[in-house]
């Protein structure tokens, strides 16, 4: 859909629309017919998730995937829109509704007005249970409603140092932050969150930079004028 809105070119769109419908019906296969909603990939078909480092169980229902999905949905409803298929763009955002009650049902805490990393009865996740990545993921997937946004902002912009749980140092993780933020007029914090975050890439001992998972990499550091660059 985005790259519909950029180039405008119907004939790209309307040559991926089967690899689109296919896409959608290996997820839709991924979902547990009992709780309606996806399971943790690790767990169903072995594959290793790289926005989410997390360690879920069994019977867990991680909000990033399910929140990703509603979002991923959203945007197949608007490709069938723009290629006139108006029937498939309302049943798909039908589904996108359903999982998103589900997930506020099974996953929302309304003690604090913020969802749960993953089920409250899950004991293996990591980190905080309302972390950053779970919240964030629920915002850009349509989950919260309009008076959850500051709840989410005075949760989370406010801490120095900020959040930094394993999935917030992702750096998949930042594409989604950035533009999100960005558009929702929060440019300052967004600013200080990157700038923080690439402050803490630098390792002081070797002169090279991080890698996401703390450790050093093989690219060094170069200073031209007293500046990294």
């Amino acid at each position: 859909a985005y790259n519909f809105r950029t180039s405008g070119d119907l004939e790209e769109l309307q040559h991926l629309e089967p690899n689109l419908r296919l896409l959608l019906d290996f997820f839709y296969s991924l979902v547990d017919e009992e709780v309606g909603l996806l399971g943790d990939c690790d767990e169903r078909i072995r594959l290793e998730s790289r926005l989410s480092i997390g360690k879920f169980g069994k019977e867990s229902f991680p909000t990033y995937a399910n929140a990703l999905f509603c979002l991923s949905l959203i945007s197949a409803a608007e490709v069938f829109r723009f290629l006139g298929n108006d029937s498939d763009a309302e049943s798909t955002l039908e589904n996108a509704a359903e999982i998103a009650r589900r997930l506020r049902d099974r996953n929302f805490d309304p003690a604090v007005r913020l969802f749960r990393q993953s089920t409250e009865r899950d004991s293996t996740a990591s980190n905080d249970a309302h972390n950053l990545f779970a919240n964030f993921t629920a915002l850009v997937g349509g989950l919260m409603e309009d008076e959850e946004f500051e709840v989410f902002f005075n949760a989370f912009s406010e801490r120095s140092p900020f959040e930094r749980s394993p999935e917030a140092r992702n750096p998949y993780f930042h594409f989604f932050f950035m533009e999100t933020m960005f558009a929702l007029g929060q440019k300052e914090w967004a600013t200080a969150y990157f700038q923080e975050y690439w402050s803490r890439r630098i390792c002081r001992n070797s002169g090279s930079w991080l890698t996401w998972r703390g450790k050093p990499s093989s690219a060094s550091l170069r200073f031209q004028n007293g500046n990294l660059v």
